[in-house]
């Protein structure tokens, strides 16, 4: 993540609400968290903006906020119906299976 944050603006879009996000800082510490959602350059929280994904609400306010139009983001997720209604926006995506796909910064360059 610190290689492809030197070459690209990153966003993390999860759907999830205020109690998982409290149970994750306590399994991981305040200090490991926020190492993490540092990483990105915004964090969007679907209980926070009001919509899940893969609702279109919650990719336009995420893009409202960024200020990059769909053209300019690749999605990587695990979930077929986020990917669907992302292509359909005009997203560049890759359905992500974290059991036999690797996030490595060659295959996102040649992705760009």
């Amino acid at each position: 993540m610190q290689q492809l944050k030197e070459n690209y603006q990153l966003f993390l879009v999860s759907n999830t609400n205020a109690v998982h996000i409290e149970s994750i800082k306590q399994n991981m510490g305040m200090f490991r968290y926020y190492q993490f959602t540092n990483l990105f350059d915004e964090v969007f929280y679907s209980f926070e903006m009001g919509a899940r994904k893969p609702e279109a609400k919650f990719f336009e306010v995420a893009l409202k906020q960024s200020g990059f139009s769909p053209e300019e983001c690749l999605l990587i997720d695990d979930n077929t119906a986020n990917i669907e209604q992302a292509k359909k926006m005009g997203f560049q995506t890759w359905l992500f299976n974290p059991e036999t796909d690797v996030l490595e910064f060659d295959k996102l360059k040649m992705a760009r």
